[in-house]
């Protein structure tokens, strides 16, 4: 590939400005255009402070050459310094005969995924996250695994399957706030906070339990419980017993339960 077919961060940063304008000033939502009433739904920004965010990448902070810039506190990046390391792994000969030789990767395959990249998964999920050894056996069954194209595009997918318009999700409070794009942009689902007593320690049945009825006195059938763990914003680790009393809850109610687990093995220094 020619460096002129090459786009880089700044342009592709530029492009998704345009969209942001051209959803706004071209096509506003009593725009009588031929967009459906779900696509002008979707023309609302995925996020109440994105332009901020933009204003943050536009001008951002740098201790010498600009002292007065931004820091955006709304991202939550990996900043690992594992570029070189990447690299060279897959810059590796081997690597590439292993992945192109595999007729996996020119045909159509199982929707969820490659076999072998969930059976990694799955080895991952049992070293890291249940500290099992590799010579133990399977614990995780790697066709119980689905691969998507990230959190919020998983996340709408279960929103959409497991609720029907207008159902309501519960989520504890403080939550990230593009959590309510992800369920309401095609799903139609509606968030529900969870307001707790003590944030660091999670939400307790009775605080579960009044926000559904709460939901259920404005009409809403509670179909999904979305628990944060870590939670995002605060980076509350809750005990294990807080998230097992928290999806039984749910349960005796015939709910669904999604747990986010996204920074679970991340490490604030």
């Amino acid at each position: 590939m020619n460096e002129e077919a090459l786009v880089s961060a700044t342009e592709l940063l530029t492009m998704e400005k345009e969209m942001c304008s051209y959803k706004s000033e071209v096509l506003p939502v009593d725009s009588t255009t031929n967009v459906s009433s779900r696509g002008k739904a979707a023309l609302s920004p995925s996020l109440p402070y994105i332009k901020s965010f933009y204003k943050c990448l536009d001008n951002p902070v740098h201790p010498v050459k600009n002292p007065s810039g931004y820091i955006a506190l709304c991202v939550a990046e990996s900043k690992l310094d594992c570029k070189k390391v990447l690299a060279e792994r897959l810059s590796r000969p081997s690597v590439g005969k292993q992945v192109f030789l595999d007729d996996d990767a020119y045909n159509y395959g199982d929707f969820r995924g490659l076999f072998k990249v969930r059976q990694v998964i799955a080895q991952f999920l049992e070293e890291f996250f249940l500290k099992k050894s590799a010579s133990s056996d399977g614990i995780i069954d790697p066709n119980h695994i689905c691969i998507g194209s990230g959190a919020s595009s998983v996340l709408g997918h279960l929103f959409y399957a497991l609720a029907e318009r207008r159902d309501a999700v519960l989520i504890p409070a403080p939550y990230y706030n593009a959590f309510e794009n992800d369920m309401k942009q095609i799903a139609g689902c509606v968030p529900i906070p969870v307001y707790m007593k003590d944030c660091t320690l999670g939400p307790t049945v009775e605080e579960l339990e009044e926000a559904a009825l709460q939901a259920e006195q404005q009409g809403l059938t509670v179909k999904i419980l979305l628990i944060t763990n870590p939670n995002n914003p605060l980076g509350v680790i809750y005990r294990p017993d807080t998230v097992l009393h928290a999806i039984e809850w749910a349960r005796k109610r015939k709910m669904h339960s999604i747990v986010d687990e996204l920074y679970a093995l991340s490490i604030h220094d």
